[in-house]
C-alpha cells in the first residue's frame, strides 16, 4: 500500500497522524507498515524518536 513512500515520509506521516489525533485505524495501518519495514518509534516527554531495527531472518 505504501511501497512508494520513503521510510522518512512514512515516519513523518505517522508523527503527524499521532499529533493530529487522526483515526486510530489509520495510525494502526501506518504502524503496521513501519513494522514491516523494521521501523520503530519511541515517545518520551512528548517527543517521538524513530529508528530502524536490524531485520532478523
Amino acid at each position: 500500500m505504501f511501497k512508494h513512500l520513503s521510510d522518512q515520509a512514512l515516519e513523518e506521516a505517522h508523527k503527524n497522524a499521532v499529533g493530529l489525533k487522526l483515526d486510530k485505524d489509520f495510525i494502526a495501518i501506518l504502524e503496521r507498515e513501519m513494522k514491516n519495514r523494521g521501523l520503530s518509534y519511541e515517545i518520551t516527554s512528548g517527543k517521538t524518536t524513530y529508528f530502524k531495527q536490524p531485520l532478523i531472518p
